[in-house]
């Protein structure tokens, strides 16, 4: 039998696609489009996120044990996934729950599990964060999870106050314009350690 594949979050980069019909865990079998920089004139697919965002056995424990098994990484993420569509869904329409959130708050969490070479990759290309934020007129600095298409969490170093239920919902919302989303985009195609972009099949002609 073939090792088990152990995916990155891969509902993460499948919320940006259309998802198989017939499936339990639809986003894990969504259908994207993917920009190479190697091959920048090029938008392959739609391909499935699955056969983009893993690696065999790179989150499986080299020493596992009964307090953490091999495969803790998979457990920990089929454990929520099931659940992200429809919370992120809620996300979208204003209508979330606490446990809705917590939800979320579990999915960003799961995306720190590192594998053993992390700590290169994070110098080499995203310097310790997901994806870095600074605004340089207030100096704040966080980090942005996108969770779909229109939906990304962006969390604040220090924003919060001791007496802040962070569990209840972000402690506020904002509307980012087209323009915005470009300058986001720009500026991260410049990086040349970015190796692709994914999105929605529909969105192709816009990632070329």
């Amino acid at each position: 039998m073939a090792p088990k594949p152990h995916y990155l979050p891969a509902a993460l980069i499948g919320g940006f696609g259309v998802p198989e019909t017939g499936r339990v865990v639809g986003l894990r079998h969504a259908k994207v489009c993917v920009r190479r920089r190697k091959e920048p004139e090029k938008v392959f697919g739609p391909l499935k996120a699955e056969n983009i965002a893993y690696q065999y056995g790179l989150y499986d424990v080299d020493d596992p044990s009964s307090d953490l098994p091999a495969d803790f990484a998979e457990a920990i993420w089929q454990e929520y996934e099931g659940a992200l569509p429809t919370v992120i869904r809620a996300l979208e329409q204003g209508t979330f729950t606490k446990d809705d959130w917590k939800t979320i708050l579990l999915h960003v969490q799961a995306q720190s599990i590192r594998h053993p070479d992390y700590d290169r990759v994070a110098v080499t290309y995203i310097q310790g964060g997901y994806i870095p934020m600074h605004d340089t007129l207030l100096d704040l600095k966080g980090a942005l999870f996108p969770v779909s298409g229109d939906i990304a969490v962006l969390m604040v170093v220090g924003a919060a106050q001791p007496n802040d239920d962070y569990e209840a919902g972000p402690l506020t919302e904002r509307t980012l314009n087209a323009k915005g989303m470009e300058l986001v985009n720009r500026a991260a195609w410049t990086i040349t350690e970015i190796t692709c972009v994914m999105g929605h099949p529909d969105d192709a002609d816009y990632l070329l």
